[in-house]
């Protein structure tokens, strides 16, 4: 049985070596993005996995620093020293939703702040989806599809395509053939 640390420290290794490979050049310091929530403890932990395969960490570095630190490489020529940019970068994982502010100028950038909701997810946005198209489908046919696996199963699936369809456009459509009793689901939100 492994801990986490040393988990990590195998993923670091495996990662060396495959930089490595591409590269040709051996690979000896390293700059690691981790969530913004990563307390002391769980940063020690990262350190420690590097300590274990010879990795010499030079910074690390929260994941949205990392994200507006490659926008202004890729937009310096826009930035006006009298005018800042601000802009927000938002990033929504499975479990967690977070925001960071930051404020750009030629050379530089400030994180002005940086919020993580560690129960807003994707999965929470799930969830609320199937139990708005459960609620509509019980209204208009008196079923209740979520107290079923089956077709609690079918509606999530069904929800998870509107949401990566709803990452891009404004409107989506939920549809699942024989839901419940031969009774089909046919929604918008």
């Amino acid at each position: 049985s492994l801990s986490a640390t040393q988990v990590l420290a195998c993923y670091l290794y495996e990662q060396r070596e495959l930089a490595e490979m591409h590269t040709k050049t051996n690979v000896k310091d390293v700059c690691i993005s981790i969530p913004s929530y990563y307390g002391p403890a769980q940063r020690q932990a990262v350190m420690d996995a590097c300590s274990i395969v010879n990795l010499n960490c030079l910074r690390l570095m929260h994941q949205h620093t990392a994200t507006a630190l490659a926008y202004g490489i890729y937009r310096a020529n826009e930035f006006d020293a009298e005018n800042p940019s601000v802009v927000a970068f938002c990033a929504m994982g499975h479990t967690s939703f977070s925001v960071s502010i930051v404020k750009f100028v030629p050379a530089k950038l400030e994180v002005l702040s940086e919020v993580c909701a560690r129960h807003c997810g994707g999965r929470d946005l799930d969830l609320a989806l199937m139990n708005y198209f459960g609620q509509e489908f019980a209204q208009k046919t008196g079923l209740d599809c979520l107290s079923k696996p089956r077709s609690r199963l079918k509606l999530e699936e069904a929800v998870q395509k509107t949401k990566k369809t709803l990452s891009t456009v404004n409107e989506a459509s939920c549809s699942v053939e024989y839901l419940v009793d031969e009774e089909d689901l046919k929604s918008s939100i």
